[in-house]
């Protein structure tokens, strides 16, 4: 047997080549081949990339109209879906019926709400020194950038963009004086990405639609009751100043 000849005459061990695969002790086999270590390297490039281009396109949402795709210029407003939009290419679009069908949803400018106008100068100078130059609005409150990765929130009834951050750490409660008044149905989130937050925002759209209908409904028929009531007073006032049947009526002396 080969164990048992001289360590002379030993067969010798065959050398691997540049690049070949080696067994470890385990009997696994350690992948050193170049084409490993590159298929490594592009999988990773790849991952990169991607993630590049999801910041690009999230930042290019937050900074550009979502119908004409031009730069956002106050007038900005925003949809039920969390979009932006400039308001003269919306109103031209409407006018023109020419929207798209995925903007459906929006059928006049009562879908639609004006975002307030641009931060102080605080959070603008903060957004800048955090390398977003360009960002057109920032949260008043913690300064993170409008730039489409850090979460926000529109504030429905009153226009105002506000992080999530913000309202997570404040609380609703604590920012109705400076950015309400507002119920939590009231906040929109801001560039929903996957088609599973586009469909919460379509379902929160409607439901909050539903609760206006119903709001205004409300208001109508009381306003109905207290006409009618106000009518049957003064039906009442009117006969109670008239004289009664039988009754003499003063004539005044010539």
């Amino acid at each position: 047997p080969a164990s048992r000849l001289p360590r002379s005459r030993l067969p010798p061990r065959p050398r691997e080549a540049p690049g070949e695969d080696t067994m470890g002790c385990d009997g696994g086999v350690i992948a050193v081949k170049r084409k490993f270590m590159r298929q490594s390297n592009q999988g990773e490039s790849k991952e990169e990339e991607s993630e590049d281009a999801r910041r690009r396109a999230d930042r290019q949402r937050s900074s550009t109209c979502a119908i004409s795709s031009l730069p956002l210029a106050a007038p900005v407003v925003a949809c039920e879906l969390g979009l932006l939009y400039n308001k003269e290419a919306l109103l031209r679009a409407l006018l023109d019926k020419s929207l798209d069908a995925a903007f459906s949803h929006i059928r006049s400018l009562r879908d639609v709400r004006e975002v307030v106008g641009l931060p102080p100068a605080a959070p603008r100078a903060a957004a800048a020194a955090a390398g977003d130059a360009e960002v057109a609005y920032a949260c008043p409150v913690t300064t993170e950038p409008f730039n489409g990765t850090t979460p926000f929130v529109l504030v429905w009834t009153t226009g105002r963009l506000l992080s999530d951050k913000a309202v997570r750490l404040l609380g609703e409660e604590a920012l109705q004086a400076d950015y309400g008044p507002f119920a939590h149905g009231d906040l929109v989130r801001m560039l929903p990405g996957s088609d599973g937050d586009i469909a919460a925002q379509r379902a929160a759209m409607k439901e909050r639609r539903r609760a206006r209908a119903s709001a205004k409904k409300r208001k109508r028929a009381a306003g109905a009751g207290a006409a009618a009531a106000r009518e049957g007073e003064g039906k009442a006032a009117a006969e109670a100043e008239q004289p009664a049947a039988g009754a003499p009526v003063a004539v005044s002396p010539a």
